[in-house]
């Protein structure tokens, strides 16, 4: 029997055909089932006075935050602390802290909760709200909250002693906000009294101010590398433990 062998090829070319246009309408399903539609958001963002203030986190960052780890549509409004917007926000959902986010849509859907944990959003009103970001500005005492002071006391006759910006980038990368940052060498009249007040051992050393306190887990972990003092200043004093060349006075 002769066997064209133009149909053969046409047959083939058609089966190679329906092979394709089967396997874009499976993809084209599977893609829809797995793909995650974004969360739709939106956010009403409350600023603090920016003079009272210094250091204070930026609501709009906690947006940004939320945006960048998360698939979502939104839309954001932003009003300042003494703005008809802001005070009946306040009023309504009882902030205490600026700034304050207060999120409506969709916040219950599954892809997004875990936000709400991590930032301590708390549910009023049928709205998430997130107020206690540090640093923020206390609304009653009328201060800043979570911005940190630092007496660093150093001994400049030790050339090789690890520098002591190390405690700054340390405090840094665990979150902390750095305020007003001064040096003393313990050769000075400021750094004498600071050893004598603290009966400080070990060079390079840090003092911080109470806020540090503010920051989950700080206190726990400073009770492994220092003392909290009558006077709300954290005295860093197990310096040894960071492993880097320091001075015994």
């Amino acid at each position: 029997m002769y066997i064209d062998k133009r149909h053969i090829l046409y047959f083939l070319i058609g089966l190679l055909g329906l092979f394709y246009a089967l396997n874009i309408f499976f993809m084209a399903n599977i893609t829809n089932t797995f793909v995650i539609k974004p969360v739709k958001l939106s956010f009403l963002v409350l600023q603090p006075p920016i003079e009272d203030c210094v250091g204070c986190v930026d609501g709009n960052n906690i947006v940004y935050r939320i945006d960048a780890t998360h698939n979502i549509k939104y839309k954001t409004q932003t009003a300042v602390y003494d703005s008809d917007l802001a005070k009946k926000a306040i009023e309504t959902y009882g902030i205490t802290n600026l700034p304050a986010v207060i999120i409506t849509g969709d916040i219950t859907n599954e892809n997004i909760v875990g936000s709400w944990k991590a930032l301590s959003a708390k549910e009023r009103e049928g709205s998430m709200v997130i107020e206690n970001v540090l640093p923020y500005y206390d609304l009653e005492t009328k201060t800043s909250v979570g911005v940190v002071d630092a007496i660093i006391v150093t001994d400049g006759t030790c050339t090789d002693c690890f520098n002591e910006k190390t405690y700054i980038n340390i405090f840094k990368q665990f979150g902390i906000v750095m305020n007003d940052i001064k040096t003393y060498d313990i050769s000075s009249p400021i750094g004498k009294e600071f050893v004598q007040k603290y009966n400080i051992t070990k060079v390079p050393m840090v003092i911080l101010s109470s806020g540090a306190g503010n920051y989950t887990g700080f206190n726990q972990a400073w009770s492994e590398v220092g003392t909290f003092e009558n006077n709300e200043w954290y005295v860093f004093r197990e310096v040894q433990k960071l492993g880097l060349k320091y001075k015994d006075i």
